[in-house]
């Protein structure tokens, strides 16, 4: 066991939600997400309008504004991917669901598909955000902390207990 409770990786690899510019979480614009309070995790700036699950497990929440979803893992790790820090009053428009809640999703498999102008969100400053947020129980060991490109479903990094 490590000095900070956890005892390692799980095997649940985290990938890639859209092609883009992988960051760390800590550098969102938003700083609530950005302090880690939601949990640990990553971010890309989306060069696609295809949000892919990061994770395999079940779909259990889909936002009403289709801007947020969460995957429970086997393991009980509940990823949080939310799209773009701004509340915004879009209501929905411009974001097609591609999987229901209560199904199964393997990492990779299309969620969302966004068309960005009816969404009212400017794509190259949207940052799509991935974080396990029970972090008491879990966290995310990211397979390199640079920024880089990165292609929907490329692994990124893996969750641990």
């Amino acid at each position: 066991m490590k000095p900070d409770g956890r005892q390692g990786l799980l095997g649940e690899e985290l990938v890639a939600p859209v092609g883009g510019q992988y960051q760390m979480l800590s550098e969102v614009s938003d700083k609530v997400f950005a302090s880690g309070l939601m949990g640990e995790g990553y971010a890309v700036i989306p060069h696609e309008n295809t949000i892919v699950a990061p994770v395999s497990g079940e779909l259990v929440l889909m936002q009403r504004t289709r801007r947020a979803f969460m995957i429970r893992t086997p393991d009980r790790a509940e990823v949080l991917v939310h799209i773009g820090a701004e509340p915004g009053e879009h209501k929905g428009r411009g974001f097609t669901v591609l999987t229901e809640p209560g199904q199964q999703v393997t990492a990779g498999q299309p969620i969302v598909d966004i068309d960005w102008m009816a969404a009212n969100m400017v794509q190259p400053e949207t940052e799509i955000m991935v974080m396990v947020t029970n972090k008491k129980d879990f966290g995310v060991r990211p397979i390199q902390d640079a920024a880089r490109t990165v292609v929907a479903g490329e692994q990124v990094g893996n969750v641990e207990r």
